[in-house]
């Protein structure tokens, strides 16, 4: 049973998505971070030698192994592998160590480098790198027998990061198409127009339309300009009753996707006004508009 689950280890960057694949039960044995979250690799300047550093934070020593796997978003923005074709990124990937253990509370380091053999087309490659847990002498299936109804299974994980590596000039730009409201999200259509991944980033703020103004709306936005600190000096009198930052999965060259922002607890139903500023990698977006809270989106 594959169970999708985040690890959350305070101060260490994670990978952007994470699996742990449970044989039974619903513990992870073995606590891994890893660090950074993922490689954006100029191929115009090849050979050059990147590292993961993996953290054991369980109390047993971890085995891993380690390997890789071309990939795509479906419409759901969940991982799918494909089949690796000759100018995949996974062919031209040198890894080392390929298998490796690290003692509890001890971290080690993974080096690749990538050394294509032919010209990869102008673009953005990916790839996945995958850190699959071996089990090791005490983590091996106990056998049941009859007079032992009860079974104790271990747990291994398998963690993944993505690997961008980029030729000749990337266009990282796109555009929203729609924006609704349901009961804890926001949800924004967006789509890719490069030959790069795009990430969302920015600030959302809602209010209830019947309590919003095109003053506060200026406000707001003027406010966006300050520095971090200078917000946190003058804070917005009043603030709106709903805002954050903006983070969503990536999306992939000549994809048009879904993509949900949390807002916190359900709001009621009615309508509300949204402003947004951001921007989708290298496009600005802004967004000033009244939306109804009806269904969700899917």
């Amino acid at each position: 049973m594959t169970i999708r689950r985040f690890l959350t280890i305070s101060s260490i960057a994670f990978c952007f998505f994470c699996y742990s694949t449970l044989l039974a039960g619903n513990t992870l044995k073995g606590q891994v971070g890893i660090s950074p979250q993922n490689f954006i690799v100029d191929l115009d300047n090849p050979g050059k030698v990147h590292a993961y550093r993996l953290m054991n934070m369980g109390q047993s020593p971890i085995r891993i192994e380690v390997d890789l796997m071309s990939f795509e978003l479906d419409e759901d923005n969940q991982v799918v592998p494909i089949v690796p074709t000759e100018t995949s990124l996974e062919n031209w990937i040198i890894v080392n160590p390929l298998e490796l253990t690290i003692p509890p509370g001890d971290s080690q380091v993974v080096r690749f480098s990538i050394r294509p053999a032919i010209a990869l087309p102008e673009g953005e490659h990916r790839t996945a790198m995958i850190f699959q847990q071996l089990p090791t002498t005490e983590e091996e299936l106990p056998i049941a027998s009859s007079s032992d109804a009860s079974m104790v299974f271990k747990s291994l994980f398998r963690l993944q990061t993505a690997i961008y590596a980029t030729v000749g000039h990337v266009e990282r730009t796109g555009h929203y198409h729609d924006v609704r409201l349901s009961g804890n999200s926001l949800w924004i259509q967006v789509e890719n127009t490069g030959n790069g991944h795009v990430r969302l980033s920015g600030d959302w703020a809602l209010w209830p339309a019947s309590q919003y103004s095109a003053t506060q709306g200026n406000q707001w936005l003027d406010w966006l300009e300050l520095t971090n600190s200078d917000r946190q000096a003058n804070p917005l009198t009043p603030p709106p009753a709903r805002h954050g930052q903006l983070s969503a999965n990536p999306v992939m060259p000549n994809a048009k996707r879904w993509l949900r922002i949390p807002i916190g607890e359900s709001l009621q139903p009615g309508r509300y006004h949204l402003e947004l500023k951001g921007q989708l990698s290298d496009s600005p977006i802004q967004i000033s508009t009244q939306l109804q809270v009806g269904s969700a989106v899917r």
